[in-house]
């Protein structure tokens, strides 16, 4: 990769952390209640038992979040339609191999984080559910980022 190219990727990058603040900030401020929100949320984490002898950290009344879990989800939505945004940058200045599948493994997290987020806020799940659909997006991210990278690097030689 070029320095000018490497420059460009850097600024994409850039870009896209400007739009991360943005979104949290935009969230924020048209979220009400969500500062009280959030505080309680963080405080309303205990142990608790996910499997026989097996306790992990979870809120007391996890479905009485609502108001962050709406925000949450918000964010997740947001952020992610913005990677196609970035992925399409990344083409136009002929970003790596690597840096276009990042986009794309971004695209399928924030959005499937969103659909496990969407199930918490309707309590079709509850919180080790939850945590464990981010595992699975953690892994189907991780899957997609190497096919993409096996695709994009078989198509565009």
């Amino acid at each position: 990769m070029t320095l000018k190219r490497k420059w460009v990727s850097r600024k994409i990058g850039l870009i896209s952390f400007g739009f991360f603040l943005i979104l949290v900030g935009f969230i924020w401020l048209n979220t009400p209640g969500l500062k009280d929100a959030v505080v309680a949320f963080i405080e309303d984490f205990q142990l608790k038992q996910a499997f026989p002898n097996v306790y992990l950290p979870a809120p007391e009344s996890e479905l009485n979040h609502k108001v962050v879990y709406g925000a949450f989800q918000q964010f997740c939505v947001g952020y992610g339609l913005f990677q196609i945004v970035v992925l399409a940058l990344r083409f136009v200045f002929g970003s790596s191999v690597s840096d276009k599948a990042g986009a794309v493994s971004s695209f399928v997290f924030w959005l499937g984080l969103s659909f496990f987020v969407g199930l918490l806020l309707t309590e079709a799940v509850v919180w080790f559910a939850f945590l464990a659909g981010f595992i699975v997006v953690v892994g189907l991210s991780i899957i997609v980022r190497g096919l993409a990278q096996i695709l994009i690097h078989t198509l565009y030689r």
